[in-house]
């Protein structure tokens, strides 16, 4: 279980981890075109993806041997982690449900951006961040004010108008060639589906990191073991020979994909899955001012100025001042959860929350 955190060590936490992930994001995306795009590697994506799994359970595996009964001795802590590890194996159907989603949320991109063109999927696929904030209210009962709900919705125009002037010089065959209205519902209907599905498994992985018995590094390793079985099979499918055409970009990018994960596990327990979506959208303009710099990709006014908007709308969020109206928040939540302090009894009598520190 986690230990309380001070305010301040929380907000310090928070503020690093959200800052990792933005820079790791973005740097995991600059890399990826940079391969792709620029030197046309041909390497499997999902070995790439299999291997960043592998170092993410390996390190996970390290941390909880690190943890588990700091008070024994080596060997006791060695033989009760190889227990826990099975025990784990045992009880991660939460998991298992979790990487289920993952993977229809991936066929089913794949099914929509065969039918819509990038930019009607760019604009879709930014209503995630909206559709994580509902479910966030709807199953851990977090309460937004109407602050904070335009600015998210500021946040995802933003994001929109910042990437579309990027797509007009390198659409897909879908952008260059008339749909039908069938092929143009079905796509958006299944990309709704994916943006559901993607707020839905960010609130269910927060709920099992937060409320569960089990900690981070555990639902790490039940979520890694999952994943690296999904991984297995879609390789096994493939035709080319296995783990050939690998680079060192591919290493990069295979360690750069398991900090990522890991780094969006720890964002969530620091903060919530709301945040880390202003972490994500902030890294798409990170790696658009670097790819301009360095790759030669494209910037005008209209990038720059909504790159301005982002940051205002993050801003507005996070310093936003309304007080918060949901008692109810702190009941639901676990107890000893360190970004959610529990009630404290004021001199009257009646209970006071404790401020949440934001960044």
């Amino acid at each position: 279980m986690q230990q309380p955190t001070s305010p301040s060590r929380l907000r310090l936490l928070r503020f690093v981890t959200l800052v990792c992930l933005l820079f790791s994001d973005g740097t995991y995306s600059i890399l990826r075109r940079y391969s792709r795009g620029i030197l046309h590697e041909i390497y499997s994506v999902n070995e790439v993806l299999l291997a960043g799994e592998f170092i993410k359970l390996l390190f996970s595996c390290f941390m909880l041997w690190s943890v588990t009964d700091a008070g024994g001795g080596d060997d006791q802590r060695k033989s009760l982690n190889l227990a826990h590890l099975s025990k784990l194996l045992l009880h991660s159907k939460k998991m298992l449900i979790l990487a289920l989603l993952y993977s229809v949320g991936n066929v089913m991109s794949y099914y929509s951006l065969a039918r819509i063109g990038a930019g009607t999927f760019v604009v879709v696929a930014n209503l995630k961040t909206l559709t994580t904030a509902f479910f966030s209210t709807l199953m851990l009962g977090n309460r937004y004010s109407w602050t904070q709900w335009r600015a998210l919705i500021l946040l995802v125009v933003g994001v929109v108008l910042f990437v579309l002037p990027t797509l007009k010089d390198s659409g897909t065959e879908n952008d260059r060639v008339a749909l039908s209205k069938s092929d143009l519902v079905l796509g958006v209907a299944a990309e709704m589906i994916v943006i559901t599905l993607s707020g839905y498994a960010s609130i269910f992985f927060e709920k099992a990191i937060k409320h569960d018995p089990f900690d981070i590094w555990e639902r790490n390793i039940q979520l890694g073991f999952y994943s690296i079985l999904t991984y297995i099979t879609l390789i096994s499918f493939e035709h080319n020979v296995h783990f050939s055409n690998w680079t060192p970009v591919a290493f990069a990018l295979s360690f750069l994909g398991a900090a990522g994960g890991l780094l969006v596990a720890l964002s969530i327990m620091y903060g919530d899955s709301v945040l880390k979506t202003l972490a994500i959208s902030g890294s798409i303009i990170y790696a658009s001012v670097v790819d301009h710099i360095c790759l030669g990709g494209p910037m005008n006014q209209q990038m720059g100025l909504s790159a301005i908007v982002v940051v205002i709308a993050v801003l507005n969020y996070n310093f936003d001042a309304t007080p918060a109206d949901s008692p109810e928040k702190t009941i639901e939540r676990g107890e000893g959860d360190p970004t959610y302090p529990p009630e404290k009894a004021t001199e009257n009598g009646d209970a006071e929350m404790q401020p949440n520190p934001c960044i």
